[in-house]
Parts: C-alpha cells; sequence; structure tokens
C-alpha cells in the first residue's frame, strides 16, 4: 500500500481532490470532529459551484456528503455567509449535511479514488497521509458512508444565500442588495466574534443609506426567514439609541404612517461597504466613544 504524505494549506488540501470529482466518480465524502475542516469543506464547495456557475457549465462535485458532530458543524457555520451558501447548496442537492453524536470523529476526505486524512495545523496549514490505493480507498469509503447515513440531517437554521439577495433585491432595490452581498463578503466579516453586529443590523444600516422603508426591509426578513418583524423592530431602536439609525416618516393613503430608514450620521453614506460596517461595529462596542 502506497501512503503519501501532504503537507499545505488547508484549503488547497481540501480543494484538489473535491476539484477533481467534478470529472466523475462516486460523489465526494467527508467526516470529520475538527470545525477547521468542515468550515474550509464547505468553502470549497461553495466556491468551485459558484466557479461552475460562472463559466456556465455543471462541472462541479456532485452531492458532496458532510459530516460531523453538532458542536463542530455549529462551529463551522457560524459565519453568516458560510451557512447561507451551505444552505444554497442544500437546496440545489449540492450537497448532504449530515450530524452525529460523536467528538472522536476522525478527519477523513474520500473522492476522486482517493483518501486522505487532514490535520489541521494552527496556521492554517495542514499535513495529511493520502493513499490512491484502490482497496483502501473502497474500504474507507464503504465504513465512512455508513456513518454518514446514520446520520441526522443537520439544520442550518438561515435562509440560502441566493434566496435572500433575490428577495432583497425584489422588496428593498438592487442597490441595498449588492450592497448587502459586499457586506458579507467583507473582509471586515458581518457578524463578528464580539456579536455586536450581525446580519440584520447590516441590512438595516445598508437600507437607511439607500433611504428603504422599515416596513420594506422587515417584510423581506419574515418572508425568507432571516428575522420576525419584532426582531427588525428591536433593531432599529438599538441602532437609533447610540446613533446609528434615524426615521423619517412617509405619509400613506390608508393607516399610519411608515418609517422611511436614514443614516444618522450622513457620513457613512459616502463609505465603503467595509468602513460602514468596521464604524458601526466600533460605535456599538463603545457607544459613549461616538
Amino acid at each position: 500500500m502506497s501512503v503519501e504524505p501532504v503537507a499545505e494549506s488547508l484549503r488547497r488540501l481540501v480543494d484538489h481532490p473535491i476539484a477533481a470529482a467534478a470529472d466523475g466518480g462516486d460523489d465526494p465524502l467527508v467526516v470529520s470532529a475538527d470545525a477547521a475542516v468542515l468550515r474550509e469543506t464547505l468553502r470549497s464547495v461553495a466556491s468551485l459551484a459558484d466557479a461552475a456557475a460562472d463559466d456556465g457549465d455543471d462541472d462541479a462535485p456532485g452531492c458532496v456528503r458532510l459530516c460531523g458532530p453538532p458542536a463542530a458543524l455549529d462551529a463551522a457555520t457560524d459565519e453568516f455567509r458560510t451557512a447561507a451558501r451551505a444552505a444554497d447548496l442544500v437546496e440545489s442537492d449540492r450537497l448532504d449535511l449530515r450530524t452525529v453524536d460523536d467528538r472522536t470523529l476522525p478527519s477523513v476526505l474520500v473522492a476522486a479514488g482517493r483518501a486522505l486524512a487532514p490535520v489541521p495545523l494552527p496556521d492554517g496549514r495542514a499535513v495529511a497521509l493520502s493513499t490512491d490505493e484502490s482497496a483502501v480507498v473502497s474500504a474507507v469509503r464503504t465504513a465512512f458512508a455508513e456513518t454518514v447515513a446514520a446520520g441526522d440531517r443537520y439544520r442550518l437554521g438561515v435562509p440560502a444565500y441566493s434566496r435572500l439577495l433575490e428577495e432583497l433585491g425584489s422588496e428593498v432595490g438592487s442597490t441595498t442588495r449588492e450592497e448587502f452581498a459586499a457586506a458579507l463578503d467583507a473582509p471586515v466579516t458581518v457578524r463578528g466574534p464580539d456579536d455586536t453586529l450581525d446580519e440584520i443590523d447590516a441590512a438595516l444600516l445598508l437600507g437607511a443609506r439607500n433611504r428603504a422603508q422599515l416596513y420594506e426591509l422587515s417584510e423581506w426578513a419574515e418572508s425568507v426567514g432571516l428575522a420576525s418583524r419584532a426582531t427588525v423592530s428591536s433593531r432599529k431602536r438599538r441602532l437609533e439609541a447610540v446613533g446609528l439609525l434615524a426615521t423619517e416618516k412617509v405619509a400613506t393613503d390608508v393607516g399610519r404612517p411608515r418609517q422611511r430608514l436614514v443614516l444618522a450620521d450622513e457620513s457613512l453614506a459616502s463609505v465603503g461597504v467595509s468602513d460602514l460596517v468596521r464604524a458601526a461595529r466600533s460605535v456599538l462596542v463603545d457607544p459613549g466613544a461616538r
């Protein structure tokens, strides 16, 4: 049996076999109790699916079966964009997420006629043992396919990324949609480790920058399953209280006036999306510093 040591970045180590699986063969299978392995696999599958869509072909891996313990999957999907993109992949049958209550589960990736056992390092690299010995690969796939099949479906609890943006554009406007997508993709992530600002806050701030109505954003958030109207209203009041948001009344033909969202600090209307997210987070962390 030939076993080869591999050392490179964890992302590249995961990318190679999953990308190679697009050429045919069995669907990729990944099991791990390590959140880093699960997270990079999710990002790899999303990136490969995006690249295939951009090229206008179906040259993407089949349904990737991914399995881990609940706590590891929770940690792997704690960043909103990763979770929302994973929800996209589940809806399009590109991803099957399963969970098993086994924190000792080893990290194993089987794809494109190869089995790997990756071990992430603290600096973002990873080492792995890899083999393409057909008997070994078959035995590993069979053993862990049974583990995945016995697992429960993992529920992400977030709306699919493409539906989130599509309905935001329809309900609120294309500019807000594009800026919200940019915020989710920004180097300064929307949902940070301090949990001071998340995707709901970002949608409100970007809606305010584009003078959207609170009613429109609330309708969108509730219809896609992002947040209830009550949650959106509560977040709006919090952003008002720290001096980030303000509202204007909008007259209607029937009923009470609606509220138009505006930025309380007009200077934030012209900054980049990343700078807006960064500024809002700093205010929420220390309101007195404003």
